[in-house]
């Protein structure tokens, strides 16, 4: 067995370990790092780089179809998702050195690739080495909690980690994939640069609608349903909170998905407009809409009793509802 000290021992190779162990080695101070995994962690292999290389790659082809007002005259992009997958891992592919144990080291700090495990509050195990150290930095970051779901072993499912291994996704399969769920968020992700009404058309349109007449109408419906609907002509910075998590709602609610994601869909919002926006999913749940939503609000799960899953220690179970009499 290897014994180690250090100053500082970084428990995770991803952006926030990364920067910890890079500043403190250049002020001279002896840092390990530990890493099991892939070096640069979820930012660089799962989440931010790979995504906004995507919307990079989206933001081009959307530029294609918005020409006319400069004179240009717009097309629809053909895309070839094996090369947009291409360029995402040439994206990853050049900043990867950035990351790498040889950049670390040349740095001084010392790297140690394998998962690390307390034995004391103040000694880790990494493989066959021991590291005792003054402090440890825990930068582990997460990894997706795959429900135990009957058949999904059986069948290929995506999750963060492998979503951008994808290579062919057919186009005439895209409208359909999109149709089935919808999403709200924390917040809210409406373009700031088009109207209510556009940003719900952008999404129709998205979604292989074609007919101005029927857009009009679907739109009018969602809105309707979340009230909102003489606020069709205004941009999202002249909205409030409430209302825009409104529009996202109805965003959602547009191709009648057969589940709706909710994730922290009262995160941003005070707590007389949450209790609001609850009113709202919840009429859209009795309607006869599934709806998964995310929370750390114990105070919703009291009030809007329905099925609970809590997460803990990386186990999925059922919380029993309390009636209080």
């Amino acid at each position: 067995m290897n014994k180690i000290f250090a100053d500082i021992c970084v428990i995770g190779g991803g952006s926030g370990g990364l920067s910890v162990a890079s500043a403190a080695s250049q002020l001279g101070i002896n840092v390990v790092l530990l890493e099991g995994n892939k070096m640069g962690g979820d930012c660089l292999n799962y989440g931010c780089i790979p995504s906004k290389s995507l919307i990079a790659a989206s933001k081009s082809a959307h530029a294609l179809t918005k020409g006319e007002p400069f004179g240009v005259k717009s097309v629809y992009p053909e895309v070839d998702f094996s090369k947009v997958k291409a360029h995402i891992s040439n994206v990853i592919k050049k900043i990867e050195p950035h990351d790498s144990v040889e950049r670390f080291e040349k740095l001084g700090v010392k790297v140690i690739r394998h998962y690390g495990k307390f034995i004391s509050k103040n000694e880790v195990m990494a493989g066959d080495t021991l590291i005792k150290a003054r402090k440890f930095v825990i930068s582990t970051g997460s990894q997706p909690l795959i429900p135990k779901i009957n058949g999904l072993k059986n069948i290929e499912y995506y999750t963060n980690e492998n979503i951008f291994d994808l290579k062919k996704l057919k186009e005439k399969e895209i409208p359909f994939l999109r149709r089935k769920i919808g999403i709200v968020f924390q917040d809210f992700k409406l373009l700031s640069d088009r109207t209510v009404f556009e940003n719900l058309e952008f999404v129709l349109k998205a979604t292989g609608w074609k007919d101005k007449t029927a857009m009009k109408d679907k739109i009018t419906e969602v809105l309707e349903k979340v009230g909102i609907q003489n606020k069709y002509y205004k941009r999202p910075h002249e909205l409030s909170g409430g209302e825009q998590q409104r529009v996202a709602i109805a965003r959602a609610l547009l191709n009648d998905p057969e589940l709706i994601l909710a994730d922290e869909p009262t995160g941003n919002l005070d707590p007389k407009t949450s209790l609001e926006v609850m009113e709202l999913l919840n009429q859209i749940h009795q309607s006869g809409k599934t709806i998964l939503m995310a929370t750390h609000d114990y105070q919703l799960i009291v009030k809007f009793k329905q099925k609970t899953i809590k997460c803990e220690g990386g186990q999925l179970f059922e919380v029993a509802q309390q009636v209080i009499v």
